[in-house]
């Protein structure tokens, strides 16, 4: 090769860097909102979340096999931190999240949603104990604003309506579980391939859902039956939400720690908010764009690190 011929795969590598990695992640998440609300009507919770990771779990094995096979003698040594991250993600979280968004408002959903990276860096600092910094702290409060301001719609006396409701708690519970979650990923070093892990949660995730899933088909047959709208909602969750999602959040906490990784959620409403104009045809308006700069410049406090801050683990 000459020496002015280009670098092969730079502009490659560049697309898939952590932090747009951590970016598709937060656009999936968004159009999942979208996505959940409008089948509310077409399938029960506990049916979408089984048969989404049924799916999943299908498409990625014929992948991954040769990975977990050459991993699993390290896949049977840390079994009990596997089933851990399967039933705190995949079973908890995605359970609560379909179980709220039956019942729960759009600016509960929303504005519970976003207290994930705050658990998740209070879970880092008492369990890791990851330090958090002046410049983080202000990135996080800032990007927080943002949020605040698509959820009330620019409308401070919308939050004095805001009240706690069953789906607001369930939702909760989901929140600590993902946060337990993105710090179970840090706490252990697993020699093994990334696709090894994404595979074995799902998998261990996805044998959680099935006692919730048969409890459903026992009470009503509704379980058994997907017309289109819920055939849609399963394939984008599987292949989106699940693989895609998965991977890229993955692969941001390992290469940029759970507090720097978490921050992106917060561009997550707004994708959501794009996503609903798009799609469901709602109005775009001023406090859309002014919470999409705040939760940017959130995102760019909450995520710079100075070289002498870096620490090489």
């Amino acid at each position: 090769m000459s020496a002015g011929a280009p670098a092969v795969g730079g502009p490659l590598r560049a697309l898939v860097s952590p932090g747009l990695m951590l970016v598709y992640a937060s656009v999936f998440w968004g159009a999942n909102t979208v996505v959940a609300r409008a089948v509310i009507h077409d399938i029960d919770p506990f049916s979408i979340t089984f048969w989404r990771w049924l799916l999943a779990v299908a498409v990625l094995l014929p992948f991954t096999w040769t990975y977990l096979r050459k991993d699993w003698p390290e896949i049977v040594g840390n079994a009990g931190l596997i089933i851990l991250l399967g039933l705190s993600s995949v079973t908890a979280y995605t359970i609560t999240f379909y179980v709220a968004s039956q019942t729960t408002p759009a600016i509960n959903l929303s504005l519970i949603g976003s207290t994930i990276p705050a658990f998740s860096i209070a879970a880092a600092w008492i369990w890791l104990g990851e330090r958090v910094t002046p410049a983080q702290g202000v990135g996080f409060a800032v990007g927080f604003l943002g949020v605040v301001v698509v959820i009330c719609r620019g409308d401070a006396a919308a939050l004095a309506e805001f009240r706690i409701a069953t789906g607001d708690i369930v939702l909760m519970i989901g929140v600590i579980t993902w946060a337990a979650y993105s710090i179970l990923l840090k706490i252990r070093d697993l020699k093994i391939h990334r696709l090894s892990l994404l595979s074995c949660v799902f998998v261990t995730g996805f044998i959680g859902t099935i006692p919730f899933f048969a409890w459903e088909v026992a009470v009503g047959d509704g379980a058994l039956r997907i017309n289109l709208p819920a055939l849609a909602a399963i394939i984008y969750g599987a292949l989106f939400m699940s693989i895609g999602a998965y991977f890229c959040f993955m692969r941001g906490v390992a290469a940029l720690g759970a507090n720097k990784a978490n921050a992106y959620g917060y561009l997550a409403p707004i994708f959501a908010a794009v996503f609903a104009v798009g799609f469901l045809g709602e109005e775009f308006a001023l406090y859309h764009a002014l919470s999409f700069a705040l939760i940017v410049v959130g995102v760019y406090f909450a995520t710079a690190t100075r070289a002498t801050d870096a620490t090489i683990h």
